[in-house]
């Protein structure tokens, strides 16, 4: 075969059954018309709502209209099968302070009505100002890391959204999209195309400040473990390093375990793909490298095993001459050698206007695999059912989900890592966390 050459893939059609029966080429579409691919695990979930007094009126609003509709957001019980019911409902008040020692105040009273409670709420949502703070004054990041100590997955919503009625019409059916996903519940999944999914593996790894030392630094690592068809699985956290020699021992201690324990209840995949971000050390790709390779030979679980780099939005661009704009579609694949290739995951079909930017590109350079029969072609089909399956809102796309999330956990534990420096203990002790993607 000479290269480059290039063909393209169809985006693949959104499931909301097993069997497939059920599909749509429309998220948001699909699960008016058949329900959630998976209902959540908590039909009638209790939720606290945190603000201040001078929230009260967003609170209210948003509420009731997650629980009745907006326009043409139909409400919760309608689109994902949540009811969520007022006598389920409780309110965190927070006192009117300093800006300083409102972050503070959300946190401690969060903790004092937790303390007082028999059982925590399953959910909260936290209102606040979206203005951009330093994390000390960060009122989210405080309530946070409260919450999460408790084993609570939260929702932020800022009073400049709620006030925004054009944007807010459309925000309501994300928000109560990523309600439903951290409550356990599958969205959709999709078509793959071939019998059994791959199982897929994104590295990431964020170093954080130690709060007691600006001058000091972690290294914290964790591996997100997908299916191919967009079904989320596990994270697994690698033990904070104060080394980066120290980082490469966990990373490959905790690449095994994470194996171990996704392959002990996957048995029936076929393959598994390394995600790694061309952001990586090079040191890290390596050893990463070479934890996979050994990892084939010592395994309990004899399974074909590659190793994938890719870059996010590739230097490349992609241009189609028969297109007016020149504009490519999406799920259009260039091949530039036996493993390099170019992925258009978001093309002319899509909504934003072209003009002034390209369309996204994402590149990949398979860096190992096991068998030679191994095919690329999958292997660049897996990433772009990845891109299409985003569950943080229904026009998320762009990159797999595999590094796209690893990406969001990043910042979500950087930042609580600096109020909570045990924040990773205890996401590993709160296990209900490591199923859901809570960070979304």
């Amino acid at each position: 075969m000479s290269f480059p050459h290039v063909y393209q893939l169809k985006r693949p059609l959104y499931l909301y059954s097993e069997d497939e029966h059920k599909n749509d080429a429309d998220k948001l579409r699909g699960m008016l018309r058949h329900a959630p691919y998976r209902a959540a695990r908590i039909p009638q979930p209790k939720c606290l709502f945190v603000f201040t007094e001078s929230d009260r009126d967003h609170a209210n609003q948003l509420y009731l209209s997650l629980r009745n509709g907006i326009e043409s957001f139909p409400g919760c019980k309608r689109l994902t099968g949540i009811s969520l019911e007022k006598d389920s409902v409780l309110a965190v008040k927070v006192p009117e302070v300093d800006r300083q020692q409102l972050a503070v105040a959300f946190q401690s009273c969060i903790e004092e009505q937790l303390s007082k409670m028999a059982e925590p709420p399953d959910f909260a949502f936290v209102i606040s100002s979206k203005q951009p703070l330093p994390m000390e004054q960060d009122p989210y990041g405080y309530a946070k890391v409260a919450l999460t100590r408790y084993g609570i997955p939260s929702q932020f919503v800022s009073w400049e959204l709620l006030e925004s009625s054009n944007t807010f019409r459309y925000a309501i059916s994300n928000i109560a999209l990523a309600f439903f996903v951290k409550l356990g519940g599958v969205p959709w999944s999709v078509s793959v195309g071939r019998k059994t999914p791959a199982l897929a593996i994104g590295i990431g790894s964020t170093e954080v400040n130690d709060p007691n030392s600006l001058t000091r630094r972690r290294l914290l690592g964790y591996a997100v473990c997908v299916l191919s068809n967009g079904l989320y699985l596990d994270t697994t956290f690698f033990p904070p390093a104060n080394s980066y020699p120290e980082f490469l021992v966990n990373l490959e201690s905790g690449l095994r375990k994470a194996l171990d324990e996704v392959l002990k209840s996957n048995k029936d995949v076929e393959k598994v793909t390394i995600h790694v971000s061309h952001l990586e050390r090079a040191e890290t790709i390596r050893h990463v490298r070479q934890t996979i390779t050994e990892y084939e030979k010592t395994g309990s679980n004899p399974i074909s095993l590659e190793l994938v780099r890719l870059t996010e939005d590739s230097d490349f661009s992609v241009f189609d001459q028969s297109h007016p704009g020149f504009v490519s579609a999406e799920g259009t694949v260039v091949a530039l050698g036996a493993n390099h290739a170019l992925l258009v995951t978001e093309g002319r079909k899509e909504k934003p206007v072209w003009r002034g930017r390209k369309p996204v590109t994402l590149e990949l350079h398979r860096q190992y695999a096991s068998s030679r029969s191994l095919s690329l072609r999958d292997t660049i089909e897996d990433a772009f059912c990845l891109s299409s399956v985003n569950w943080r809102g229904f026009n998320a796309v762009t990159q797999p989900i595999s590094l796209q999330y690893a990406k969001l956990l990043a910042q979500e534990v950087a930042k609580m890592s600096q109020i909570q420096p045990q924040i990773c203990a205890i996401l590993q002790q709160q296990r209900a966390f490591s199923s859901v993607p809570w960070f979304i």
